[in-house]
């Protein structure tokens, strides 16, 4: 499914455990899939969903025709059967969970499908009512209806509804298996040596990435100047600071190219769609901005050598020097991983 070629890179681990649990009919309930922003949770949230739904492999695990029925319903977004929420704006507000039903289209038999399934994107940002909603319904789900919680901030997820889940940790791709699908999708030697280790096993950022015209150059680029600053030449700085800008700029358009298609499949071409999508165009710039600057620190501390606190130190002063980006520094519980920066204070949304 990674780049709409109906096939999924990595998942070894995810893919055995959600098999199995296919297979032994333990599939009602929730499912929370967590994990870094751009490893592909989203992507296996939806292959899950096909899997469980598929006519023409039933309960055979995570397998799945991607042509019947069931499966076209997940892939397009259509029916009764298949529910698809994600943020408008900032928040999935207590109006959308209201607007499609969640509260009582969970308890009630699927129609057309082999279960109900519910789809929540970027879970964390259900505001408190919202969330006080879906927590009641967690609570008493029917067993013919699966919720698929998708986050990449899971300490932003209310504990009681994190309670109420299955948790499914999405790992990163191994590199090879990062150069195989680059190959597959966008031909051999598309990505550079240098950049798959900062990747960090992300096959959807990579994805992205590679999709932009001039953004994996862009951003080696970026990664030099930073390791200029960071061996003390600050002249690099404005230049650093204008390259990210640009490298933003046209990521935060292939971000946007993507939501627009996720809301057109959900509600059509109409003015609820162009208000949607101007209001997640700040979401998405904030989320780019985020994205390259992590990159090009990953590759300025394998340049420069620098790992640990030693490194840690010297990032920050970097950052400190880019002041005008507005970044909130938090504290980072492992390296750049999940997130060492948080745009604008906001977590970057889902992969």
């Amino acid at each position: 499914m990674e780049g709409g070629r109906g096939r999924l890179w990595g998942f070894e681990r995810e893919r055995e455990l959600l098999s199995r649990l296919i297979r032994s009919g333990r599939t009602g309930g929730c499912f929370i899939l967590t994990g870094p922003l751009g490893v592909g949770k989203t992507t296996l949230a939806l292959a899950f969903a096909m899997a469980l739904v598929c006519e023409q492999k039933p309960g055979e695990g995570m397998v799945f025709c991607g042509k019947c029925r069931g499966c076209r319903a997940v892939r397009e977004v259509r029916g009764e059967d298949f529910i698809y929420l994600f943020p408008e704006g900032k928040f999935i507000s207590h109006e959308t969970v209201s607007d499609h039903q969640i509260t009582l289209r969970a308890f009630q038999r699927p129609q057309q499908l082999r279960r109900r399934l519910i789809l929540m994107d970027e879970c964390e940002k259900l505001n408190p009512q919202s969330a006080n909603q879906l927590l009641k319904t967690l609570e008493e789900a029917p067993s013919y209806t699966t919720f698929l919680l998708v986050t990449d901030t899971e300490h932003l997820v209310l504990p009681t509804i994190m309670s109420r889940c299955r948790r499914i940790l999405v790992g990163p791709a191994r590199e090879e298996e990062l150069r195989q699908a680059a190959g597959e999708l966008f031909g051999e030697g598309r990505l550079p040596e240098e950049l798959a280790p900062a990747l960090g096993g992300r096959i959807a950022l990579m994805t992205n990435l590679l999709e932009t015209e001039g953004l994996v150059e862009g951003v080696l680029g970026y990664g030099s100047l930073l390791a200029e600053i960071i061996s003390g030449r600050e002249e690099a700085v404005s230049r650093a600071t204008l390259l990210l800008s640009q490298l933003a700029r046209a990521l935060a358009e292939t971000y946007q190219a993507r939501e627009q298609e996720r809301l057109v499949r959900v509600f059509g071409e109409g003015e609820k769609r162009s208000k949607l999508s101007e209001a997640r165009k700040s979401e998405l710039r904030r989320r780019a901005k985020a994205v390259v600057l992590e990159l090009g620190l990953r590759l300025a501390m394998d340049r420069c050598g620098l790992e640990g606190e030693r490194g840690r130190r010297m990032l920050m002063a970097y950052l400190r020097l880019m002041q005008d980006l507005r970044f909130n520094v938090v504290e980072a519980t492992t390296d750049l991983d999940p997130h060492l920066i948080l745009a604008g204070g906001v977590p970057p949304g889902a992969g």
